[in-house]
């Protein structure tokens, strides 16, 4: 009986001590793409949409969403705003099918948020018409101590300075 006791008593103390590091983990979120800008108008000429996502160990921030008249949007998180959404086809490019894909999850280390930001940038001709396809990847991860993400990988057909309004901390 207490060696029974002692390996209950070894399995609660492992499970406790690992509690912290599996409550830390972010779990798998989507921000961006095309049903994230189906909402309703709350104002002219933009409108804008607040909800919360969760950045591990309880943490929770929001994202809002604002789109303008010309069918343009940007996506809020932290220190980041993004356009990520364009319906407006101006400056010879636009994204297919109008949004961009952002997901929040854990991918380089157990306690590190990444936000991966994805996507079809679709190159278009002085007539609107599509003549090339190109992915982009932007990559960003979050720092819990600054409270700011942070740009590690970028692969994108179109200067980043078009998609990343406000330059990472």
């Amino acid at each position: 009986m207490p060696r029974r006791l002692q390996l209950l008593a070894a399995t609660l103390t492992w499970a406790c001590s690992a509690a912290p590091s599996l409550a830390a983990q972010c779990e798998r979120q989507s921000l961006g793409g095309k049903e994230n800008w189906n909402a309703p108008r709350i104002g002219e000429p933009e409108w804008s949409v607040k909800r919360y996502v969760d950045l591990g160990d309880g943490k929770r921030t929001p994202v809002t969403y604002a789109k303008t008249n010309k069918a343009n949007g940007t996506l809020r998180i932290k220190n980041l705003e993004l356009r990520t959404y364009r319906a407006h086809q101006g400056k010879g490019f636009t994204y297919s099918p109008y949004a961009l894909s952002v997901e929040l999850s854990t991918k380089r280390e157990p306690n590190v948020c990444t936000l991966v930001v994805s996507g079809e940038v679709v190159f278009l001709d002085d007539s609107n018409e599509k003549f090339a396809a190109r992915p982009l990847k932007l990559v960003y991860d979050y720092d819990d101590t600054s409270g700011a993400f942070t740009r590690v990988e970028t692969h994108a057909p179109i200067p980043v300075g078009d998609i990343e309004l406000s330059p990472p901390r």
